[in-house]
């Protein structure tokens, strides 16, 4: 392309000045006034603005402006094929490498030519720029910058390329070279699709074959599997109670100051006062009374204290109590009668729940509380002795080989049976009374005087207080004169045989206990009715009016 103009010697020879002047003529041409230079300041010539305006004419203006288009296009198509990207090969499956390493080659092959097409396209355009009024030959140039299996891949053949007025980047060449690319990935994924299908369809086959032949052992492994999941949520679930208790153990040893008021409360709730106290003291206690350190302890407040600190290590987190055997050994000794109680309520409160319990101990009256506590436990009344939930025992003190020694011995029926004398000359009496004939031997009588004397004699004890004797007693009895006097008469001739028996004394009489017993149960069911059936219910008989009183022949 030549531009039609009638270009000035000074301004073809020196590139830079042309520009300058150019740009300058621009930058006047757009104001109001170009009379003067606004370099100078001095005043423009007519002919000079013409010979500058027929320099730089339309068709140089149009020429720049068309160079830097093109300039820019080529920009653009250089950034478009750097973006032509093929994925790496090593994702590919084996059997397409081949064919894409040749369609990656050829592309690469493609934007290698298009590149350096582009850099001479662009070198000569540039140039083209620069000498705007003189032919430049582009194909020529174009062969030498890069070679002509390259300018003939880009260009058209049908074009005037004399001038590289319509030379062009021919993007069909390159869009093949993509295309093949692109064929070897769409094969890819169709057979990766195809793949996971045919991969699915065959699991699935294999699957139900599988299943099909050993549906018995499935089913176990299952079950299996089922046992497996719920002990590991066990042992998850014991590993977290665990981890919850050395949480809970970890925080008791760091801060005790509770657990030392706790044991404030119990100490003074078991002794009756508040005197000794547990302080904390780094990480453990000290014993004060009334504010001083405790000196000169008794036994019965190291006993407190000692039994205070075991009871409370039950509830310790380290200690499981539901699977250990305790040991209690006689807790009240040298403690005064008041704290029985105490003791007997903490030590049921905190040893309940323990596996296996034993209570040691010499006092009856805390024996009684024990007694009472195991009486009550489901199934202790069933015959079979194995079934029971307790069982009692004694030592005995006998002799062996002349020497003295200890047996364990299952507990005597009366300690066991009965929680006083009472109780059981009662229950014995009232089985004499309502239960055997007077025809019976009268050996089996001979000691009942005796003990229908002591129950009458506590009885009366209780009931009539402040009178001296069985006999006085008696004769105040608000009951029918002739039962009580034979009652009376009964307990004194024959309850007294170790003297020396009077002349009227018949042990033959002794037959009538049977009936003179149930005169006595009249006169107790009669002065106190209420007393007379919680005694049948606790011996387990139920009340039985007594017969009219018989004579005593």
């Amino acid at each position: 392309m030549t531009v039609l103009s009638k270009p000035l010697s000074e301004l073809q020879s020196d590139r830079e000045l042309e520009e300058w002047i150019g740009h300058g003529l621009a930058l006047h041409e757009t104001r109001e006034s170009t009379g003067t230079c606004a370099f100078c300041r001095n005043r423009l010539s007519e002919e000079r603005l013409t010979a500058l305006r027929e320099h730089f004419s339309s068709e140089f203006r149009d020429l720049q402006e068309s160079i830097s288009e093109a300039l820019a296009q080529i920009e653009q198509v250089r950034t478009e094929i750097g973006r032509l990207q093929p994925p790496d090969a090593g994702l590919l499956y084996s059997h397409l490498l081949g064919d894409y390493g040749e369609a990656s080659r050829k592309l690469a092959s493609v934007k290698s030519d298009a590149e350096t097409y582009l850099d001479a396209l662009a070198s000569l355009l540039e140039l083209k720029r620069g000498l705007p009024f003189e032919p430049v030959n582009a194909r020529d140039r174009l062969v030498a910058a890069c070679s002509e299996r390259v300018v003939d891949l880009f260009e058209d053949s049908g074009h005037d390329k004399a001038e590289g007025k319509d030379a062009k980047v021919d993007r069909g060449v390159g869009e093949e070279a993509w295309q093949a690319v692109q064929g070897v990935l769409e094969a890819q994924n169709r057979h990766t699709d195809e793949f996971t299908q045919e991969l699915n369809t065959a699991r699935s086959a294999l699957e139900e074959d599988q299943v099909a032949a050993s549906l018995d052992d499935l089913r176990s492994h299952r079950a299996k599997a089922g046992d497996a999941k719920k002990k590991c949520d066990d042992d998850g679930r014991q590993a977290d109670e665990i981890a919850e208790k050395i949480r809970l153990l970890e925080l008791e040893l760091r801060t005790h100051q509770r657990p030392a008021e706790e044991l404030n409360e119990e100490l003074a709730a078991y002794l009756g006062h508040g005197d000794l106290r547990f302080g904390v003291e780094e990480s453990g206690y000290v014993v004060t009374r009334n504010g001083q350190p405790a000196m000169d302890l008794s036994e019965g407040e190291k006993t407190a204290i000692a039994f205070m600190y075991f009871l409370k290590s039950l509830s310790d987190t380290s200690f499981d109590l539901p699977e250990s055997i305790v040991v209690i050994d006689d807790p009240i000794s040298s403690l005064d009668s008041n704290s029985l109680f105490s003791a007997f309520g903490f030590m049921r409160d905190r040893s309940e729940g323990a596996r296996q319990l034993f209570v040691l101990t010499h006092n009856f009256s805390f024996f009684r509380q024990v007694r009472k506590w195991f009486h009550q436990m489901p199934d202790q009344g069933k015959k079979d002795l194995d079934k029971r939930p307790a069982r009692f025992f004694m030592l005995e003190c006998r002799q062996s080989n002349g020497e003295r020694c200890a047996t364990l011995a299952t507990l005597d029926p009366l300690l066991e049976e009965y929680d006083t004398e009472y109780h059981y000359l009662f229950s014995k009496l009232y089985e004499v009374a309502f239960t055997v004939s007077s025809g019976g031997p009268l050996e089996s009588f001979y000691g009942k005087p005796n003990m229908a004397r002591r129950l009458m004699e506590a009885f009366l004890e209780f009931r009539m207080p402040g009178r001296e004797g069985l006999s006085g007693r008696f004769r105040s009895l608000p009951v029918d004169s002739a039962k009580k006097n034979r009652v009376l008469t009964f307990l004194h001739t024959y309850s007294h045989l170790a003297q020396v028996p009077e002349p009227e004394h018949d042990p033959s009489v002794l037959a009538e206990t049977p009936a003179v017993l149930r005169d006595l149960f009249s006169i107790i069911e009669e002065l106190d009715p209420s007393h007379y059936r919680g005694m049948c219910e606790l011996i387990g008989a139920l009340p039985e009016a007594p017969p009219a009183s018989e004579g005593s022949g």
